[in-house]
């Protein structure tokens, strides 16, 4: 697998600023834990004083949804700088429709 790079090529800050503004914003964060999913969550959702309900936990500002990594790898997780994606769950997080960048 190739490494993760950004690249904007020759779009504008401000045209990146609005496409951001009018994208759904979420975020993905790769997770190594020995835990299974229902304890990765319910932990996930004591940390953040939220709700949950089977692999999602609910906050006042946004949902995790708590993941099984398909790519999941023991022997690949601790190659740098990609192993992240061989963590064994991923939570993914989604902010609510209608939020924005701007404050």
């Amino acid at each position: 697998m190739g490494r993760l790079t950004k690249d904007h090529g020759s779009l504008s800050s401000k045209k990146m600023s609005v496409m951001a503004q009018e994208s759904d914003l979420d975020c993905k964060v790769y997770v190594d834990s020995p835990m299974n999913v229902d304890e990765l969550t319910r932990w996930v959702g004591e940390v953040l004083s939220a709700t949950h309900k089977h692999d999602t936990v609910y906050t006042e500002n946004a949902s995790l949804d708590i993941v099984k990594n398909n790519d999941f790898d023991p022997a690949c997780r601790t190659d740098f700088p990609d192993g992240f994606l061989y963590f064994p769950y991923s939570v993914e997080i989604y902010a609510p429709r209608g939020v924005s960048l701007q404050k």
